[in-house]
């Protein structure tokens, strides 16, 4: 397909509400969003005026290095730090125009180092390298949830607090995600557009024919009109399934409502604003059993009965029965873009539904993205470190944040004026959570999925089942964190 040149106006809408999302989320989730920059303020900002109020420093050809996890590929948990020369791709040669700026200001290579198995836990290998005292890793960004827990109990990062140099009010700076992951008062872990590319979202991708075959209603009108709940798209969802090929069974090929990749239950759990662990005032506090879990667990389950969502599992094969135009609805991880610009058909986007009308807020529940610093940090190699953070953050603002929306938006469904909208919505309703970080594919991120799984409403024993040790997980990362016997 070739590439169509990027709208300006697109551009400067996208990139304003990347910077500006939904804080201090109204139903008690503590989850972090973006802090909100307005129009004007990104408007007046210019990237080389900025870099002119940093210091100059010359670092003799310092290799600024972050580590990192191997890649499943080039695109998921891809974080494009060290680029080496242009290949005509956007992401890339961003990385490389951003890398020679920097370069040029303080003398530095930026390097990455990845290690450890793909998509993996870094941890060991860190707790490797502080150990033998190394000094060539000067940032860390971990798999959305694997090892995170273990990076912040085993003395591995260095407390963020007071960095200096380092401006949070600033747009390439999601600075609530503190307040999200703190421990008593430590800070172990920071967001800014070094690591754009790996944040990930969680959203409903249409087939727009199907929708309009069906004779089904406007799905973009009902989020502008704050009606796109739980129960309005089961509404829609009803009486799609049909078995188009005659043969009586349940297959692929047959249409179907929406596709539910199994471990993507929880994006649908905390869209609903159902988030089973709390950080109250960095300490961590779980709670499974609510009316709103079971109401929700019984909406998805009746659901499933009735056909209107299948479960796939999540694997590779995980998203084929959309793409091959065979469901009106698919449930999407945004980390796996390349896939929209496989898809024949015209396709939409859409936020995850809300659990009622009176939910105020869309949530798009985000992981990736987070750095930390190793704790053998040196006084001077924190300096250094928070200097060339800054800069390449704000570098990466200008650079690599056109680039990463252009390549989501690169596609010629989502260049419609409603899907653009939608992906406005959707980027500014992503929330940070302990409970989805530490506990991604445990207790917490497997609740919900464990239940649909089961065929029936096991939500309170469950709960009974695993609320305690769940609570002790909680507990112990405290006081481990903050050293406490």
């Amino acid at each position: 397909m070739k590439k169509a040149k990027f709208y300006v106006l697109v551009f400067v809408i996208v990139s304003i509400v990347l910077s500006s999302c939904v804080s201090n989320p109204g139903d008690g989730s503590n989850g972090a969003s973006q802090n909100i920059s307005s129009q004007e303020e990104s408007k007046a900002l210019n990237l080389n005026d900025y870099l002119e109020t940093l210091p100059d420093k010359d670092f003799d050809e310092y290799n600024f290095t972050v580590f990192m996890p191997l890649r499943f590929n080039n695109e998921y948990c891809a974080v494009y730090v060290q680029a080496d020369e242009l290949q005509s791709e956007l992401l890339n040669d961003a990385a490389y125009e951003r890398n020679q700026l920097l370069k040029e200001k303080y003398n530095i290579n930026i390097k990455a180092l990845e290690g450890g198995e793909p998509g993996g836990d870094v941890s060991i290998q860190l707790r490797t390298y502080i150990q033998s005292n190394g000094n060539d890793i000067d940032l860390v960004t971990p798999h959305a949830s694997v090892g995170v827990a273990s990076l912040m109990t085993d003395s591995l990062l260095y407390d963020l607090k007071n960095l200096p140099y380092v401006d949070y009010n600033m747009p390439w700076w999601n600075s609530d995600v503190n307040e999200a992951l703190e421990l008593g008062d430590k800070s172990y872990f920071v967001v800014n557009d070094i690591t754009i590319s790996n944040h990930s979202f969680q959203c409903i991708v249409f087939n727009k024919k199907m929708l309009e075959e069906l004779q089904k209603p406007n799905l973009y009108e009902l989020v502008y009109d704050d009606k796109w709940t739980i129960d309005e798209m089961l509404s829609v969802l009803k009486g799609v399934q049909n078995d188009t090929n005659g043969n009586s069974i349940d297959d692929d090929d047959d249409r179907w409502g929406v596709i539910l990749p199994s471990a993507l239950s929880q994006a649908v759990m905390y869209s609903s604003g159902v988030f089973p662990v709390t950080n109250n005032n960095g300490k961590p506090a779980v709670k499974f059993n609510d009316s709103k879990m079971n109401s929700l667990a019984d909406s998805l389950l009746g659901a499933i009965a009735d056909k209107s969502i299948k479960m796939v599992d999540y694997n590779d094969d995980k998203y084929d029965i959309f793409v091959n135009g065979n469901a009106l609805m698919l449930v999407f991880n945004s980390t796996h873009y390349s896939i929209l610009n496989e898809i024949e058909f015209d396709i939409g986007i859409l936020p995850l539904p809300k659990y009622d009308e009176e939910q105020e807020n869309y949530y798009s529940i985000v992981g990736a993205g987070l750095l930390g610093i190793p704790v053998n940090a040196t006084a001077e190699s924190i300096e250094r470190t928070a200097l060339i953070m800054e800069a390449m953050s704000a570098a990466s603002y200008f650079k690599m944040r056109p680039a990463f929306v252009d390549t989501i938006l690169y596609n010629r469904s989502l260049r419609d004026q409603d899907s653009q909208r939608m992906l406005d919505i959707i980027i500014e309703s992503s929330v940070y959570n302990i409970g989805f970080n530490i506990d991604n594919q445990g207790n917490v991120g497997g609740f919900l999925q464990t239940i649909l799984q089961s065929g029936s409403n096991t939500v309170a024993s469950r709960s009974e089942a695993i609320l305690e040790s769940t609570q002790k997980f909680y507990d112990d990362l405290y006081n481990k964190a903050l050293g406490i016997d």
